[in-house]
């Protein structure tokens, strides 16, 4: 039992896509525990309610009849208006990169040994989307990377600035000291 990463539905072979709406559908029933999915009762159900959006509005896309009386009543307390759901990513914390490749190289495994309806053209889709993905994502990195690069320069620059003045400071504090000692050594003599 697994919730494959919300971002490869479009690209599961049909096979795991029915199945994840069998699970869905079990957790919706009987509020299934399972050490791959035990994550899901950490988030507020609007995240499984969106991810549930997510399978269904697949399924229907590949125009699968679905029966919902499962999912309606397991949402069936839930008020939509307390959530901004636009922009929603469900399972945030655990919905990774990381997680995402896993799921992948799972998927990948079905492919290289023969899964029946997991297609050449849907195989190539998968990977060609999760390198693009993966690509955005070193971009994304290699962005911030270089801002912080950028940021930590400016810093070092003020701090060692900063360590000129006070070390200028300390010397001439220090003259200051060696001449005053000097003045009331000769005060002291005469």
């Amino acid at each position: 039992m697994r919730l494959w990463h919300y971002k490869l539905l479009p690209y599961l072979p049909n096979s795991q896509l029915i199945a994840q709406w069998r699970e869905l559908n079990s957790i919706f029933k009987k509020q299934d525990k399972h050490i791959l999915i035990n994550y899901i009762y950490e988030y507020p159900k609007m995240d499984l309610l969106i991810y549930s959006e997510m399978v269904i509005g697949e399924m229907w896309h590949r125009e699968y009849k679905l029966k919902t009386q499962n999912f309606e009543n397991y949402f069936d307390d839930l008020n939509m208006e307390t959530y901004n759901v636009k922009h929603y990513e469900p399972f945030k914390n655990h919905h990774t990169d990381r997680y995402l490749i896993q799921c992948f190289y799972n998927l990948q495994e079905k492919f290289d040994r023969g899964q029946k309806d997991f297609t050449k053209e849907r195989y190539e889709e998968l990977a060609k989307y999760v390198v693009n993905d993966m690509e955005k994502e070193l971009k994304a990195y290699s962005k911030l990377k270089s801002i912080i690069k950028d940021k930590y320069n400016e810093i070092e620059k003020k701090l060692n600035a900063r360590v000129d003045y006070n070390y200028e400071l300390h010397l001439s504090q220090k003259q200051f000291l060696e001449e005053l000692k000097e003045v009331l050594k000769n005060v002291k003599e005469n």
